[in-house]
């Protein structure tokens, strides 16, 4: 494993550093900025401007770039899994809302762990500033005032004409979280 982890330290060193100095030739040509930045270049933003509240590393950009990677291959791949198990086990269900009906039922991230910013009240509980806060999102998913159809099987038509999003506005279905902490990677997700 330490010689996996040095591997792939070099890798996102050597991406890093690619970054860097494409960066330092664009400001000697005069250019301060690309058409868009990825995301390396949004963290090297953050590095050089210097306006967080602590120092950001270079290790703690690869650390980022990391769970960025993994956060993103692993769910979309136990979605995968699922997706083609639920098809398996019911073979005459080929719609289009099969990759929806995975991530409401057979959700990758079933607990999502949140702190709260102000002082609220939700359902009649109030909650101080700092809260913890676990959302059960499986719990969502099967929550049968929620999903009038029987939560618990898999029928993918219960998206197709649903106005149900996922983009964290509709809170019975949200597979990449909501708001700001929403996941950064739904992007790649959904490609």
């Amino acid at each position: 494993m330490r010689k996996m982890q040095s591997k792939i330290g070099k890798i996102l060193d050597s991406i890093i550093n690619d970054h860097k100095v494409q960066r330092s030739k664009e400001f000697t040509m005069g250019n301060d900025k690309k058409e868009e930045d990825d995301f390396v270049d949004m963290l090297l933003n953050h590095q050089e401007s210097n306006k967080l509240e602590f120092n950001l590393t270079t290790n703690q950009m690869k650390d980022v770039i990391l769970d960025i990677i993994g956060g993103g291959s692993e769910t979309s791949a136990t979605t995968l899994e699922w997706v083609m198990s639920e098809l398996l086990r019911n073979p005459g269900v080929m719609e289009r809302a099969q990759a929806e009906e995975t991530r409401q039922l057979r959700t990758p991230s079933p607990l999502i762990a949140r702190e709260s910013r102000d002082r609220c009240q939700i359902s009649g509980y109030e909650l101080p500033i700092k809260s913890k806060v676990i959302i059960n999102e499986w719990a969502l998913g099967r929550d049968p005032e929620s999903w009038r159809v029987d939560a618990e099987s898999f029928e993918p038509e219960r998206f197709l004409g649903s106005s149900i999003d996922f983009k964290g506005f509709d809170f019975e279905y949200i597979p990449f979280g909501s708001g700001s902490r929403m996941c950064p990677g739904i992007s790649l997700v959904l490609r």
